[in-house]
């Protein structure tokens, strides 16, 4: 694997040392500052057996999943299918993750009645559970807008048939 295919690294990060909070996005991970620093070495040859040493770190702690690689086009994949989870790669990833999106929309697969809220099944997988028990139940098919709101909460909105607070069950 050449060097230069980690040009495209977004976001690498060490799993073993997870933040409570979200990085710094001048936070350089230590495998990625060791290559960096085999710029500074003057001889060629030596330069080249400190990117070969320091390389082979690296993938040594991708496959033993103490380093995580993931690219943009990933990490806006699994944004989306996370849309209302609690735990996104936001709260890992932190800058190098873009803002949280503010609505999502899909098309309703499903519709179930468990205990006294109902439950929705998306088109995209997700599955959602009202909050409030009393409202018009809209038909297989249509389409819903899931927007975000304060502190933390979702709103299911509807065409003809009144929003509802939800929660992300999966």
């Amino acid at each position: 694997m050449s060097v230069g295919r980690w040009a495209m690294v977004v976001a690498v990060m060490s799993v073993g040392s997870l933040p409570a909070f979200p990085a710094q996005a001048d936070t350089v991970p230590k495998g990625v500052q060791a290559l960096n620093d085999c710029r500074a070495v003057a001889e060629a040859l030596s330069r080249l057996a400190c990117y070969d040493q320091a390389m082979a770190a690296l993938e040594a702690s991708i496959k033993t999943k103490d380093v995580v690689v993931i690219d943009r086009a990933e990490l806006r994949q699994n944004k989306r299918r996370g849309f209302g989870l609690p735990f996104t790669e936001r709260t890992v990833l932190g800058a190098a993750a873009e803002p949280e999106a503010k609505e999502q929309s899909a098309r309703i697969n499903g519709i179930a009645l468990v205990g006294q809220f109902l439950q929705f099944t998306l088109d995209n997988g997700a599955v959602w559970r009202a909050t409030e028990a009393s409202f018009n139940e809209p038909k297989l098919g249509s389409s819903v807008t899931i927007k975000r709101g304060a502190l933390g909460s979702f709103r299911l909105v509807f065409p003809n048939v009144p929003a509802v607070t939800a929660k992300r069950i999966r």
